[in-house]
């Protein structure tokens, strides 16, 4: 979910930074900046994919096996 609000603020800043430029009249758009910040620090902190080794029973995956 993190990984999905990540992606999608940096999406949205990044287009309003391509529509409406980096630097309109001379002003850096900030909030535009923030947001993708934002988003690249939430795709960062949402981890990596599952390791090699996890299967669908083992404490890594999260998954517990049918009982």
């Amino acid at each position: 979910m993190l990984l999905l609000f990540g992606l999608g603020a940096a999406v949205a800043a990044l287009a309003r930074i391509a529509i409406g430029g980096f630097a309109p009249a001379g002003h850096l758009p900030v909030l535009a900046l923030t947001l993708y910040a934002c988003g690249l620090i939430a795709s960062l902190l949402s981890g990596g994919p599952p390791s090699c080794g996890a299967t669908a029973g083992s404490p890594a995956s999260g998954h517990r096996a049918a009982e």
